[in-house]
This record gives C-alpha cells, sequence and structure tokens, in this order.
C-alpha cells in the first residue's frame, strides 16, 4: 500500500528535539525520505534517524549551524546528493538567546499605573 508522502524528500532543520523531530517523523512515516538537520546535537539526531530507520524510514542527519548561508547551500546540496531532490522544508531550526527582550537603561521612562 503506497503511503501519502511516498518518493517525497523532505529536509527539516531542528530536527534533533522537541517539533522538529516530531515532523520528521510523521514526514517519514508517511513516506518521505528524510534530511535530518541539527547543530551540535548528533547523538539525538543519530537515535532519531536509527529509531525511523527501524519503522522502515529513510532518514540521514546533518550537522549544521545554518546562520550562516554556506551551510544552508551544503544543507541543500546533501539532500539532493542523497536523495536527488528537495520536495519538503520544514525550517524549524531556532536560536535561543536569553535576556531582556528589550533592554532598557535604569530610570529611561516615567512610570505609570494601569
Amino acid at each position: 500500500m503506497s503511503k501519502l508522502l511516498d518518493g517525497k524528500v523532505a529536509i527539516v532543520t531542528g530536527a534533533s528535539r522537541e517539533i522538529g523531530a516530531a515532523m520528521a517523523e510523521l514526514l517519514a512515516m508517511h513516506g518521505c525520505a528524510v534530511l535530518a538537520a541539527h547543530f551540535g546535537e548528533t547523538d539525538r539526531a543519530e537515535a532519531l534517524a536509527e529509531r525511523l530507520r527501524a519503522l522502515g524510514g529513510r532518514v540521514l542527519t546533518h550537522n549544521a549551524d545554518l546562520s550562516q548561508v554556506e551551510a544552508n547551500q551544503a544543507l541543500i546540496a546533501r539532500a539532493v546528493d542523497a536523495f536527488g531532490r528537495v520536495d519538503i522544508l520544514a525550517a524549524n531550526a531556532g536560536l535561543t538567546i536569553s535576556g531582556p527582550f528589550s533592554p532598557q537603561p535604569k530610570n529611561s521612562g516615567t512610570p505609570c499605573s494601569i
């Protein structure tokens, strides 16, 4: 029985955890070949790939700092080299920076009550 996405190729960024891992899993289970991109979380990404391969999925991992243009180009090239094309891009990679949203100097405004 064919699956909904048989023959399609997906790249999922941020695929080593949480929503990215769930997207990679869902795409693979529906027949997509998946390139699971991560940044520095090789163990997590490989564990995901091994689990999906055991279920019949076609999954490769790719470590990349996608804040760099060249890394994005290499990611696409890897998918095309491995799977022949790219049909789906799930751009889920993110960067977390802890700190105030909009730094304000002390005493920078007039206090008010609402």
